[in-house]
């Protein structure tokens, strides 16, 4: 049962997360009319990757690193500094 939601949980974060990314594309091909598909941009270009590659890194780090070795010692100062410096450095 808690792999179950486990999975689910990372499931729902990375439909939010693209349904986001994708929110802010469509702002950005209706303005300018000119940029290809949502699909294309988000899964088959370079700007999709660089978008999508360094939150992959982040939420990953987070998840397997920060979350299990400082939390569990409610070392909560050190894992939100740690979670700022692995955002900003992952951007």
């Amino acid at each position: 049962m808690k792999r179950k939601v486990i999975a689910l949980l990372h499931v729902g974060y990375w439909t939010v997360y693209l349904l986001l990314l994708a929110l802010v594309f469509a702002l950005f091909r209706i303005q300018y009319r000119q940029l290809p598909s949502l699909f294309a941009v988000l899964f088959t270009s370079p700007v999709g990757l660089v978008s999508i590659a360094p939150n992959l890194v982040a939420f990953y780090a987070s998840y397997g690193v920060l979350f299990p070795r400082l939390l569990a010692r409610r070392r909560i100062p050190a894992l939100i500094t740690g979670g700022v410096v692995l955002s900003l450095s992952s951007a």
